[in-house]
């Protein structure tokens, strides 16, 4: 589940859920859904294989390649069709569609990863609009 506050320079994305897995499947939900709601593009596939020294540096990481695919290639991420995470390292297939767009994120301003006291696992997200 996450929610999602917009202001005029960044848009802040709050994720909660009961794995770091389903947090980093969600956050790939989430950018795409704030990249475009735009649907009906050339269904594409790409594989993520990243390493970072935690989890939030992870995550930062593995939005920063998906905004570069948007970037270089019209890839709009929508779903990990597979997705491992071991340690601070990812194995993952990122499932969207190629499409012309006029995207709203040009970058990942800041990621955070924890768990809280009661063994949720949150995300924020804060994305810099265009």
């Amino acid at each position: 589940m996450y929610r999602v506050r917009r202001s005029e320079k960044e848009i802040e994305v709050e994720i909660e859920d009961e794995t770091p897995e389903a947090v980093f499947r969600e956050a790939i939900v989430a950018l795409g859904d704030e990249i475009t709601e735009q649907r009906g593009g050339e269904p594409l596939a790409h594989p993520v294989d990243l390493e970072a020294a935690d989890l939030s540096q992870l995550l930062r990481d593995l939005l920063d390649q998906l905004l570069r695919l948007e970037r270089d290639d019209l890839f709009v991420a929508e779903r990990a069709t597979r997705l491992a995470l071991a340690g601070t390292s990812i194995r993952a297939v990122v499932g969207g569609q190629r499409l012309r767009h006029d995207g709203t994120i040009g970058a990942v301003n800041d990621a955070e990863v924890f768990q809280a006291e009661d063994a949720t696992w949150h995300a924020r997200l804060v994305l810099g609009r265009k």
